[in-house]
């Protein structure tokens, strides 16, 4: 008898894990402009996250349409670091930007604008030599 609830339980767990299998196959499967779509609406954050999730999904971060507009947030805590994040993505993808905005330092945070200078000359230089002109940059 034991046996038999053994044979069943394992039965179910297959079963749950082919039905988990085939969802995420499904997941795998939208078309690009949707998750295109979908990337519009997310912070750059959630954006790799969502990245994260298969391959497909990886290859819509890479969309033009994802990278048209770009905020350069000078305010964040990894300008005070010796790599910013945001400079690799600035390099992978500034060839996509159309818009870009850039959030400046504020007066509270002084002591960062050596680090602040320096990632804004090299985000200059990526843009400027860039092949593709963008069409506008807002300083907010």
């Amino acid at each position: 008898m034991a046996d038999k609830r053994d044979s069943e339980t394992s039965q179910s767990i297959a079963s749950n894990e082919s039905e988990e299998c085939e969802e995420k196959g499904q997941w795998s499967e939208l078309p690009s402009l949707p998750l295109e779509n979908i990337y519009s609406f997310l912070t750059r954050q959630d954006q790799v996250n969502m990245s994260m999730v298969c391959r497909k999904w990886s290859e819509g971060y890479g969309s033009p349409s994802v990278w048209k507009t770009f905020k350069f947030d000078f305010r964040d805590s990894q300008v005070s670091k010796n790599t910013c994040k945001v400079m690799t993505f600035v390099r992978k993808y500034s060839r996509m930007f159309r818009h870009v905005e850039i959030d400046c330092i504020h007066e509270e945070k002084r002591c960062l604008i050596k680090s602040w200078s320096r990632y804004f000359i090299e985000f200059l230089q990526i843009l400027t030599s860039n092949s593709q002109l963008f069409t506008s940059v807002h300083y907010v």
